[in-house]
C-alpha cells in the first residue's frame, strides 16, 4: 500500500548528505544467517529444492584516475557506477552531485557499482567492499509488473512464494529494509511470514512523475525518455519515462531509492569533465515521486536532455540523427561561456574528453531555459551535420557554412519542439523573433542564409529594412540542404549544389541574390 504522495522540486545546486551507514540486504553473511533462520523455524517446504548460497557478485568501487580510466569504466554498459556508496541514505532534500572530501576537486572521485565475481578487472583501481549474495528471485522482474489487487484495502498475493521469495523477505527483514511497527517487529519469523503473506504490506509499485520547467512556457512540463533508477535492496533497476514523463517499475518488498541519471542510449551528460549527471531522491521511500524540477544544475540537465531527445528520437525535420559508435559525451560547466562542438573528440574518443561543451551562464546570470535547450539543439545540430559528410569534409568546412547550417535547423527544431507542446501563434511568433528574424549587416558566421532558402518571407520587404537579404527564394528542407552539404566546404561549392536541387519556382537568378548579400559581407 502507498504512502501519501511527496513532491519534491530541484531549486539550488547542493550536494548529497548522508546519514548513517546501513546493512546491505543481499550481503552474504546477511542471506546464510536469514537462511539459517528459515531453517531453524522449519519453514523449509519439503521437496523444495534449497539455493546454494555462496557469493554471487562483489559490491566494489572504482577510482579512475583520468579520462582514460572514465573511458574504460564507460565500455561496460551492464553495471551501474554512482558517486553515491550504496550502504548509505540520503538526507535532506536530495543533491545533484557528490565528490569524496578526501578527493581533490578536479579528479573523479570513487565510483560504486556491483559486478560478477567472474568479473574481469582492468587496470582501474579498484577495491572490493563486500560479498553479495543476489539469486534470481531476488531479482525484480517483469513478471512482477502487474497491476495492484485489492482486497479489503490491502495487497494481496496470489500464491504462496518460494523459498527463495521467503528468503528474500527475511534477508530485508533482517537488514532493518522493511520498516516495521510495533504490531510486526517484534513477531518470530514464522509469524511474520504468515502475517506477511497473508497482508503483505511491504508490497508496492515504485513510479514516478518527472516534470521540468520551461520559461518561454511559464509552466512544467514533462519530460520523456528520462532514465529513472530504483535501488532496491542494494540493486539498481531502471526504467524511462514516456511522453507524459511517468514510469512505473515492478512490485517491490520494502522501501527504494530514487535516482535519475541524465544519460541515453547515445548520449551522456556530465558535470564538468568528470562527474556523470544525476538527481537523487533524498531517503529510502515507499512513495511516488513527483519531481519538478524548477532550478539549479538539473534544469540545465533537462534542457540538454530535451535537445538530445528531439535529435535522437523526436521529429528532427528529417534531418541525419547523429548516431556514433560513440555516446556523445556532453560536459555542462556553471561557468559563463557559449557552446561548443569537438567533431575530433567524437570520432577518435578522447577518453571522456567532452564532444559538447554547455554554459550555464550569460555573464553572472544563468541563462533561460529555451537559451539552453537552443544551445545544446545547435551543438547537436553541429553533430549531424559532421556525421552526415564524414570528420575530413567537415573538419575543412567554412565557418559560415557550419553556422549557417545550425541556425536553420536549430530555428526548425526548437519550433517543432514548442508546436508540440502546444504553443500558441504568439508564442511562435516569439520563437521566430528569436531564432529566425535577423539583421545581416556584419560578417557575423551565424547567419540566415540557410534558413532563407526554407521559409517565404523576404524580410527586407516584410520589415521595410535594407539590412535585411533580399530573400525571393523559398521550398527548400533541411533534409534536401542537409544533401547539398554534401562535398560543400565553401559557400560557393554549397550554392552549386543548391543550384543544382532548386524546388519549383526557384531561379538561379533568385538565389544569386539572396546569396548577394552575405557574399558580400564575408569578403570583407
Amino acid at each position: 500500500m502507498e504512502t501519501d504522495e511527496e513532491n519534491k522540486s530541484s531549486k539550488v545546486h547542493q550536494q548529497d548528505k548522508f546519514g548513517e551507514k546501513w546493512e546491505l540486504p543481499y550481503t552474504l553473511r546477511n542471506v546464510q544467517a536469514a537462511y539459517d533462520s528459515l531453517k531453524a523455524g522449519n519453514l523449509l517446504r519439503s521437496g523444495e529444492v534449497e539455493p546454494q548460497l555462496q557469493a554471487t557478485h562483489y559490491y566494489v568501487r572504482f577510482l579512475p584516475k583520468d579520462s582514460s580510466d572514465w573511458a574504460e569504466l564507460l565500455k561496460d554498459t551492464n553495471i551501474v557506477l554512482t558517486e553515491i556508496p550504496w550502504d548509505r541514505e540520503v538526507e535532506g532534500e536530495g543533491g545533484e552531485s557528490y565528490h569524496d572530501p578526501y578527493m581533490g576537486k578536479n579528479v573523479p572521485t570513487w565510483q560504486y557499482t556491483k559486478v560478477p565475481v567472474d568479473y574481469q578487472f582492468s587496470n582501474v583501481k579498484y577495491e572490493i567492499l563486500d560479498e553479495l549474495c543476489i539469486l534470481p528471485e531476488f531479482e525484480l522482474s517483469e513478471e512482477d509488473d502487474k497491476e495492484d489487487i485489492e482486497d479489503g484495502g490491502n495487497l494481496r498475493i496470489q500464491e504462496v512464494p518460494s523459498f527463495g521469495k521467503q528468503l528474500q523477505m527475511a534477508a530485508l527483514r533482517r537488514a532493518g529494509y522493511i520498516k516495521e511497527d510495533d504490531s510486526t517487529s517484534a513477531l518470530p519469523l514464522r509469524s511474520w511470514l504468515s502475517k506477511t503473506l497473508k497482508k503483505l504490506d511491504p508490497t508496492w509499485t515504485p513510479k514516478a512523475n518527472i516534470r521540468a520547467w520551461d520559461d518561454l512556457l511559464g509552466k512544467y512540463i514533462p519530460l520523456k525518455g528520462v532514465k529513472v533508477y530504483i535501488n532496491h535492496g542494494g540493486v539498481w533497476y531502471y526504467r524511462t519515462t514516456d511522453e507524459d514523463g511517468y514510469v512505473k517499475f515492478p512490485t517491490c518488498v520494502g522501501p527504494v531509492v530514487y535516482k535519475i541519471e541524465w544519460s541515453g542510449d547515445y548520449w551522456q551528460i556530465f558535470d564538468d569533465y568528470y562527474l556523470p549527471a544525476y538527481y537523487s531522491r533524498s531517503g529510502s521511500n515507499r512513495s511516488t515521486w513527483n519531481l519538478d524540477i524548477s532550478g539549479g544544475k538539473s534544469l540545465h540537465y533537462a534542457c540538454i536532455h530535451r535537445a538530445a531527445m528531439r535529435h535522437f528520437y523526436g521529429d528532427n525535420c528529417g534531418i541525419v540523427r547523429p548516431y556514433f559508435k560513440n555516446k556523445h559525451k556532453i560536459s555542462y560547466f556553471d561557468e559563463s561561456d557559449t557552446g561548443s562542438f569537438n567533431s575530433e573528440s567524437l570520432y577518435f574518443s578522447y577518453g571522456t574528453y567532452p564532444d559538447i561543451k554547455i554554459y550555464g551562464k550569460s555573464g553572472t546570470n544563468y541563462k533561460s531555459t529555451n537559451l539552453l535547450t537552443k544551445t545544446a539543439m545547435h551543438e547537436f545540430s553541429h553533430s549531424s551535420h559532421c556525421l552526415s559528410v564524414g570528420y575530413l569534409v567537415y573538419d575543412y568546412t567554412s565557418d559560415y557554412v557550419k553556422e549557417a547550417w545550425t541556425v536553420a535547423a536549430t530555428y526548425y527544431l526548437m519550433k517543432k519542439e514548442y508546436e508540440e507542446l502546444g504553443a500558441g501563434g504568439n508564442l511562435l511568433n516569439t520563437i521566430k523573433t528569436l531564432y529566425a528574424y535577423q539583421k545581416y549587416d556584419s560578417d557575423d558566421i551565424y547567419s540566415p542564409l540557410m534558413l532563407d532558402l526554407i521559409d517565404n518571407e523576404n524580410e527586407k520587404i516584410l520589415l521595410n529594412n535594407r539590412l535585411y537579404p533580399d530573400d525571393q527564394v523559398s521550398g527548400y528542407t533541411l533534409s534536401t540542404i542537409q544533401k547539398c552539404l554534401n562535398t560543400a566546404n565553401t559557400v560557393s561549392a554549397f550554392k552549386r549544389n543548391i543550384k543544382a536541387n532548386k524546388p519549383n519556382g526557384v531561379t538561379d537568378a533568385k538565389i544569386d541574390l539572396l546569396f548577394k548579400t552575405f557574399e558580400e559581407r564575408w569578403k570583407k
